[in-house]
């Protein structure tokens, strides 16, 4: 039996890489597009059905939950002026009604528009949110400047 040190056994690879640097180099590249090639097929799912069983109490508990106070039926309304202008009194005042009205569809849980979209601003030591429909009014854009400003400068969330 040959009384090896662990540090030779390493030697030998180091000394193999350093002779064959073409070979290391070719080896490590098909390694690095293998690698890449099986990393396509990883995925992280979010959904708890992929981590209970059908059979589930719990499973069972929360879609009969979900099926009778939430369900993941949406509808998306689309506007598009004929002038490509949204931030116009008139445009603005009837995105509010069509909002005003889609609150008040059967079963609405949610309605998200550009007039219900929350703008926060300072003054002075005080935080102020509101939607960003008051900044449609004329005393606002007098004093602050033009919805059409605050809404396309602030970032979806």
């Amino acid at each position: 039996m040959k009384n090896e040190n662990p540090q030779t056994r390493g030697d030998g690879f180091a000394r193999l890489i350093l002779n064959n640097p073409l070979l290391s180099l070719f080896v490590s590249v098909l390694l690095l597009l293998g690698a890449g090639y099986g990393a396509k097929n990883l995925s992280m799912s979010s959904d708890y059905r992929y981590y209970f069983d059908e059979d589930n109490p719990q499973r069972q508990a929360f879609e009969k939950i979900q099926n009778v106070y939430s369900k993941e039926d949406s509808a998306l309304i689309v506007i598009a002026p004929s002038d490509g202008t949204v931030f116009k009194k008139e445009t603005l005042a009837g995105i509010v009604e069509l909002t005003d009205k889609a609150w008040k569809t059967p079963y609405s849980s949610r309605v998200d528009s550009i007039t219900n979209f929350q703008y926060s601003y300072a003054e002075e030591d005080d935080l102020i949110v509101k939607d960003l429909k008051y900044y449609c009014e004329p005393s606002w854009k007098e004093s602050h400047g033009s919805s059409r400003s605050r809404g396309l400068r602030k970032k979806a969330r």
